[in-house]
């Protein structure tokens, strides 16, 4: 529906052209009207280019004075465009996971560049969104992220050596991305805003992993990040704990003694009602082969176990979030 623009005696509609306001032209105070795009008036609208419609009507309010009422009841802009920054703010996650699984995918086989793109494309549309939402960081670090990737993409070498190069390069500016979009979705001033798991409980993880004090350890920084660790040494210890509890997330370290992370994770989607509990993999070695078994086995992603616990607790929340 057209925004109606009664000023002077005239009727204009946003989307027309409107005179600008240097000189006699300048509308005397008036009102606009309009429907919340996205609510059930429009359930169709997406919410990003709402939010660009509303900011855009904002500015010509702004400028030529005018007072604003919603259709919908809304009886401000500010308010309206609150409603659209939230909605905004609740994708974060979902965005957030997107863009790791891209990445993801294409690691595990770099000779297949259409996950490449992707990454590319959800890169450049969270570069052209963010900033307006007022998240300047988040775009201007994916801004970077898919100008890099843009300019690879241009002339893709086919030499692997150069595509694992450039999955070294482009990892540290995701991670740095990820770091941002859990600022974003609830941690303020270095802290986390009660770690809360995908129905508002905390998250339960369920760790494996040989080295009892790297064990101990991690699981007590991820309980300061506002996550319940629960601990075991290897895949029986693994298989009883999940008799007794789903987690949200399942933690393996890839090398174990006597077993393999990519084992692990295939023996726990072979039983059907855990076939889709997510699970990522920890590890030092970050060569192509181990990030491939992993993938292939149905991790979600390989995480290096230098990650610092504030990133890898975002990054469990993602996967998390993306399970509920």
């Amino acid at each position: 529906m057209a925004a109606e623009v009664f000023a002077k005696g005239c009727l204009w509609c946003v989307g027309a052209p409107v005179p600008h306001t240097r000189g006699a032209l300048s509308p005397l105070p008036g009102r606009i009207r309009w429907p919340l795009a996205g609510n059930s008036s429009e359930p169709g609208r997406d919410s990003g280019s709402a939010y660009r419609g509303a900011k855009n009507v904002y500015m010509h309010v702004r400028w030529h004075g005018v007072s604003v009422r919603n259709c919908n009841g809304i009886s401000d802009v500010t308010d309206a465009l609150t409603v659209l920054n939230e909605r905004y703010r609740a994708s974060l996650p979902q965005k957030c996971c997107a863009i790791t699984s891209a990445f993801s995918a294409w690691r595990a086989d770099l000779a297949e560049l259409e996950h490449l793109r992707e990454l590319n494309r959800l890169l450049h549309k969270l570069a052209g969104s963010a900033g307006g939402y007022g998240y300047a960081r988040l775009g201007e670090a994916a801004r970077t992220a898919d100008g890099l990737l843009h300019e690879w993409l241009r002339d893709a070498p086919d030499d692997l050596a150069e595509r694992h190069a450039l999955a070294l390069t482009i990892e540290p500016l995701l991670r740095a991305i990820a770091d941002l979009f859990a600022a974003a979705s609830g941690f303020h001033g270095g802290s986390v805003q009660g770690g809360p798991g995908p129905t508002g409980r905390k998250i339960q993880v369920v760790l494996v992993d040989d080295d009892g004090d790297l064990s101990r350890r991690l699981s007590e920084q991820l309980r300061c990040e506002g996550i319940e660790v629960r601990c075991t040494e290897d895949g029986a210890g693994m298989h009883r704990l999940l008799s007794e509890t789903r987690p949200d997330v399942l933690v393996l370290d890839f090398w174990l003694r006597d077993e393999t992370g990519d084992a692990l994770a295939r023996s726990v989607r072979g039983i059907p009602e855990l076939s889709g509990l997510p699970a990522v993999c920890l590890t030092s070695d970050r060569s192509v082969e181990t990030r491939q078994r992993a993938i292939g086995a149905g991790a979600l992603e390989v995480i290096d176990k230098s990650t610092p616990p504030r990133q890898l607790a975002s990054l469990l929340r993602m996967f998390a979030a993306r399970a509920a």
